[in-house]
């Protein structure tokens, strides 16, 4: 099983404009889907070093290989060099936070990748008080219709 998709989380979520213009008739904007998973991310207790050397890449999970329980959506990592050191957590911490997923770390921290990924661009009419166009990016694409 793999992480939800943002799109399961967003219904509510105040997203962060980046690189917002509108030219009076015409709003173009993105937002960055990962954001959702901001405070999931931050949250986690410990970054695990991932490079050959020790050092970075950076994850929220250590890199000791896992096995997940397709069943009970339960993953669980053993340290190759001390198999009594055990870490159990879900599968979804396993798609978060595995090196290359949706949590970025480096030594200390964890923060959401946070790209625009997700494109709009919004025609205003006036005489309707509507706002019609398109949403377009990781999420798919979408024609989009709002009104007042």
């Amino acid at each position: 099983m793999q992480a939800p998709a943002p799109v399961d989380y967003v219904e509510g979520f105040v997203f962060t404009i980046e690189d917002g213009t509108f030219d009076g008739a015409t709003a173009q904007f993105g937002v960055a889907a990962e954001q959702v998973f901001e405070a999931y991310c931050a949250l986690q207790p410990e970054t695990w070093a991932d490079g050959a050397d020790g050092g970075a890449p950076y994850a929220c999970l250590p890199p000791w290989g896992f096995f997940c329980n397709g069943q009970t959506e339960i993953c669980v990592s053993t340290n190759p060099n001390d198999s009594t050191q055990t870490i159990t957590y879900s599968v979804e911490k396993q798609d978060l936070c595995s090196p290359g997923g949706t949590c970025v770390c480096d030594a200390t921290s964890c923060n959401a990748l946070a790209n625009a990924d997700v494109t709009f661009t919004l025609a205003c009419s006036g005489a309707s008080q509507s706002l019609d166009g398109t949403i377009a990016g990781v999420l798919g694409s979408h024609a989009v219709h709002a009104t007042r």
